[in-house]
Order: C-alpha cells, then structure tokens, then sequence
C-alpha cells in the first residue's frame, strides 16, 4: 500500500509538465547538495559517500533531460551540468566543503530559472477571469458599465 506522500508524488510527476518535472529535479537536488554539506561537514564519510551518489545521480538525470541538438543554448546547459559532475568528483577527492557549496549555489540559481518558467507557463495556461454580469444599464461616457469594476478609479 502507498502512503499518501508516495500517491500525491506519482500523481504530481505524472500530471507535470516537463518544465516543472525539472523544477521538481532540481528542488530535489538543491535538498540532497544542502544534505551533502551537512554530512560534510559533519565529517561522516559513509553518509557522505551515500549523499554524494545520490546527488550525482540526480545531476545525471537532469543532464540526460537536455539535448545537445536543440542548439547552443541546450549545449551551454547540458555543459554545465557536466561541468557540476565534475566539480561532484573533485569534490569526494578533497577534503573542505567549498565545491558542494558552489555546486548548491549554481543549483540554486538553475532552481529559480525554472521556478519562474514554471510560474509563466502557468499565467499563459491560465483561464482569463470570467466577465462579471451585465445588469444592462447603460454606460454614462467616461464610466464602467453597470456591473464592471474600475480598478482605475
């Protein structure tokens, strides 16, 4: 049996559009680099090891979700995340936590990009409210219609 959390996020990745598929990707990778940073500084090895494969898979998948034939933009992208896999490798082969901070910090900023694609998508996709009823008065010149609201007033 699932658990509800487990429901409303099979729902949630099911009925997304790909735009906020990359958002949900990305919140989650902010979440286990912020984690990454913890364990690291924590100095817990196993767990860092742990953290550490799960944010590379992570940065993997978002990699494999650009396509490096859509032009040059697609290219830069799919260039920085090869670019964080790197710095994720470097990272586990030296000691201090300077490169996961700025691997989170480029993860933060990606994060917010997608944020706003998202919110502009939804204003495009969004229903125009619906027009208030008519009470079929006339309009006096220079005057809303009866019914109307005059938000410039």
């Amino acid at each position: 049996m699932h658990s509800a959390n487990e429901q409303y996020l099979r729902s949630s990745v099911l009925t997304a559009s790909p735009a906020r598929l990359r958002l949900m990707l990305l919140d989650r990778s902010v979440a286990v680099a912020d984690r990454l940073l913890e364990v690291r500084q924590q100095a817990t090895a196993r767990l860092t090891d742990e953290w550490t494969l799960s944010l590379r898979d992570l940065l993997g998948e978002l990699l494999s979700g650009v396509s490096r034939n859509s032009g040059e933009l697609a290219a830069r992208v799919a260039d920085l995340y090869v670019f964080l896999l790197q710095e994720l490798t470097r990272a586990e082969q030296e000691p201090g936590t300077e490169r996961i901070e700025a691997i989170g910090r480029i993860l933060r900023i990606e994060q917010e990009t997608w944020r706003q694609v998202c919110e502009n998508q939804l204003r495009q996709n969004a229903p125009a409210p619906a027009a208030a009823p008519a009470l079929g008065l006339p309009a006096a010149a220079g005057m809303p219609a009866a019914g109307s609201l005059n938000l410039n007033a």
